[in-house]
C-alpha cells in the first residue's frame, strides 16, 4: 500500500513539473498567418503576445503573430525572419512590435526603441515606424 501511495505522489509531482516548464497553451495555439520567425536568439531576447500581460522568453523558431512585441536584452541580439521574406536584426536594448500585412507580402512594424538592420532583396516589402526615422 505504501509503495503504490509513494507511486501516486510521484506521478502527482512530475505532472506538475511537466506543467510548469510548458509554455501556456493560450500561446502555443499562435495565429493563422505568422508575420515573424525567430531565427536567432543570443543573450536575453522576450516577447509578449498580443493580450498577454507578461513577458516570455523567445526561442529559436519561435513564431510571432500581428501584435506581438519582441523586447532584446542588455548585451543581447536576435535575428527574425518576416513573412516578407525581409530578415530583421535587433540589436541590445531594442523593442520592435510586428503588425499585419499592410499590402501583399509587405511586412509592417513599430521599432519602438533600440537599433535594427533590415535585409531584403524585395524592393519595398518592408514598413518602418520609428520615432527616430
Amino acid at each position: 500500500m505504501q509503495a503504490l501511495l509513494r507511486w501516486w505522489v510521484s506521478v502527482v509531482f512530475l505532472s506538475i513539473l511537466v506543467a510548469a516548464a510548458l509554455p501556456d497553451v493560450t500561446f502555443a495555439a499562435g495565429c493563422e498567418q505568422p508575420v515573424a520567425t525567430m531565427v536567432s536568439v543570443q543573450g536575453t531576447v522576450e516577447s509578449q503576445r498580443v493580450g498577454a500581460s507578461g513577458w516570455q522568453p523567445a526561442v529559436l523558431n519561435d513564431t510571432f503573430c500581428p501584435g506581438d512585441t519582441i523586447r532584446v536584452g542588455n548585451n543581447s541580439r536576435a535575428a527574425l525572419a518576416l513573412a516578407s521574406e525581409a530578415v530583421m536584426r535587433l540589436n541590445e536594448n531594442s523593442v520592435v512590435s510586428l503588425h499585419e500585412f499592410k499590402e501583399k507580402r509587405k511586412s509592417l512594424l513599430d521599432l519602438i526603441n533600440g537599433a535594427g538592420h533590415f535585409l531584403s532583396r524585395q524592393p519595398q516589402s518592408l514598413e518602418v515606424r520609428s520615432p527616430y526615422t
